[in-house]
């Protein structure tokens, strides 16, 4: 069994992680955070402010005008969140299996779609607001899970 402890600096906070080896002669692959040669963190975090930017500026278009009626459509809606979702759980889950072990993109991508829900599933007269921050808060986990994955490679 081999412990090996890395020490990384991510804006002036120290992280130290563990990776623990019980084979000592293999080594992990290393697998890029990427899918078809596309990096998962930025495909999450442009879906994510998509997805904000969606949720700011539909209601205001279907005020001035009915062709924009579709952005409004809960399939379109239920589209996007579950594309989120999905490159959400990928990139995260992967990264921190075999990059920096640390919680808090996990953490805040739960925040950030549990308050999509709830702006969905509670507060509907609020929904234009309340679904926004809850996506600002899955594109800042994506933004963070980037600089922890690129500043604390444990898997490479």
């Amino acid at each position: 069994m081999r412990i090996i402890c890395n020490f990384c600096l991510l804006n002036n906070s120290t992280f130290i992680t563990l990776k623990i080896n019980m084979n000592q002669g293999e080594e992990r692959p290393h697998h890029p955070n990427s899918f078809l040669g596309l990096n998962l963190d930025k495909i999450g975090f442009s879906a994510s402010m998509i997805c904000a930017i969606h949720c700011l500026f539909v209601p205001l278009f279907l005020a001035g005008a009915t062709g924009f009626s579709v952005l409004a459509h809960p399939v379109i809606e239920f589209s996007i969140i579950s594309f989120g979702i999905i490159v959400g759980v990928s990139s995260l889950s992967h990264s921190f299996r075999f990059h920096h072990k640390n919680a808090l993109p996990i953490l805040l991508i739960v925040l950030g779609f549990g308050i999509i829900a709830s702006g969905h599933l509670f507060f509907d007269e609020f929904e234009s607001i309340v679904t926004p921050i809850g996506a600002i808060i899955v594109a800042s986990s994506h933004m963070i899970n980037f600089k922890l994955t690129k500043s604390c490679p444990v898997g490479s």
